[in-house]
């Protein structure tokens, strides 16, 4: 019972401190749970082969600073981990406190190990007070697993101090040696790896990549939408012209997401029929989000989309006769606004140049759905077919981020 408490105890504990970096760990050291005080300094959560230092002969009440003042300000340059061993009162009393903290210190190493995959040829002790028998004993018993220790004969050498000390080691040769070999993710593999680090260009990477384009063409309107003529005498069934932006986020070498926001141009009407004059406009604003895919690492690149979005088609014009008086034409002039909903389908090739600029040729079908009629149509139906220049942002990347799927 007592060590379920104990156990509830520190874990109680650890969750407060990890708030500030620091975590309480038990070990079991012949039968007797000790704890020890873990602080990352600076370290990535997917960073393995870091140094370990071990603090002796510091209270854990001291360590408590730590969370408040970040140790990387005061003297630690590289990342490292620190581990406070607790409750080490006197290890030069007796040989079986002396053997017991031994077995303390190699159970510290051992788990942090595990835990975190420290470069155990870069192991320091750095030791205060009484405690530099337990870092003299330690390193004569295990003498390549220590790098290097120093020793303040002061029991009250200010937690500062004992940082830059650690700081100096990190900065030294010492650990150069390697006794032990660096810990290697077996997931790893390193030409997975060289492949993602090569340059974009040579494996046409597309993925993590965003490309814009800007493309013109011409659109041919399906005469089903014809109808007859409405009050704003405009008949916007041969609008040709059609320019649009195209976005396009590639979620890896195949697939992407992508807005393409359009512009058919509605040319500009003025009549004269008899004595009477027809004139007018507008803009039909066709904006699509949806989801294209293209054949993997090609230079020139098939691909397929399908999307859909918003359309607002506006129409206006009126008759009036040539005698009208000036200011009551505008009283003559009728606009149409609709909004419709549509769906596109398309293909086209895309073709890379160099690194970061892209051309293409694109054919698609738009079709959305009928509203009142409006410029003489009911509806915008037909086929587009348009070429493209564009340009490749973060053509550097080197694709997803992997989590711990590297030795560094």
């Amino acid at each position: 019972m007592f060590r379920i408490t104990c156990l509830l105890f520190f874990l109680i504990f650890a969750s407060i401190k990890c708030a500030n970096g620091q975590r309480a760990f038990l070990a079991n050291v012949n039968g007797v749970s000790r704890s020890y005080h873990l602080y990352n300094s600076g370290r990535r959560e997917d960073q393995p082969n870091l140094p370990l230092i071990i603090f002796l002969g510091i209270d854990p009440t001291e360590i408590e600073s730590i969370g408040k003042s970040d140790p990387i300000l005061t003297g630690l340059n590289v990342p490292a981990i620190l581990v406070f061993p607790a409750s080490i009162k006197d290890p030069c009393a007796g040989n079986t406190a002396l053997a017991n903290d031994l077995a303390f210190l190699k159970t510290i190493a051992e788990e942090v190990y595990q835990n975190l995959m420290i470069n155990r040829n870069k192991v320091f002790i750095i030791s205060r007070g009484k405690s530099v028998c337990l870092a003299e004993a330690y390193a004569s018993a295990y003498p390549q697993t220590i790098a290097a220790t120093r020793h303040f004969s002061n029991p009250d050498e200010d937690l500062n101090t004992l940082l830059e000390a650690a700081g100096n080691f990190l900065v030294s040769n010492a650990g150069s040696s390697q006794h032990f070999d660096l810990w290697r993710n077996p997931l790893y593999n390193e030409e997975e790896h060289k492949k993602e680090v090569e340059d974009s260009i040579k494996l046409v990477r597309w993925g993590k990549r965003v490309s814009v384009e800007l493309r013109t063409g011409l659109f041919f309107m399906h005469p089903s939408v014809k109808t007859e003529k409405d009050q704003t005498y405009m008949d916007i069934s041969d609008a040709r012209q059609l320019l649009d932006l195209n976005i396009t986020s590639w979620l890896n070498d195949s697939m992407g997401w992508f807005v393409d926001i359009g512009w058919l141009k509605l040319p500009q009407k003025q009549e004269v029929d008899g004595a009477r004059i027809e004139a007018g406009g507008g803009m039909i604003l066709p904006v699509t989000f949806g989801l294209r895919y293209a054949l993997y690492r090609q230079k020139a690149r098939p691909y397929f989309l399908l999307g859909t979005g918003p359309m607002p088609v506006i129409v206006f014009g009126g008759r009036f006769s040539m005698n009208s008086d000036p200011n009551q034409i505008k009283n003559k002039i009728k606009a149409e606004a609709r909004f419709a909903l549509h769906t596109t389908i398309g293909t086209g090739m895309d073709y890379r140049i160099g690194k970061r600029i892209v051309v293409g040729g694109h054919a698609r079908y738009i079709h959305s759905s009928e509203f009142k009629t409006a410029g003489s149509v009911n509806a915008i139906r037909g086929f587009n077919i348009s070429l493209s220049g564009g340009y490749i942002i973060g053509a550097n990347r080197i694709g997803p981020k992997r989590r711990k799927l590297t030795n560094e």
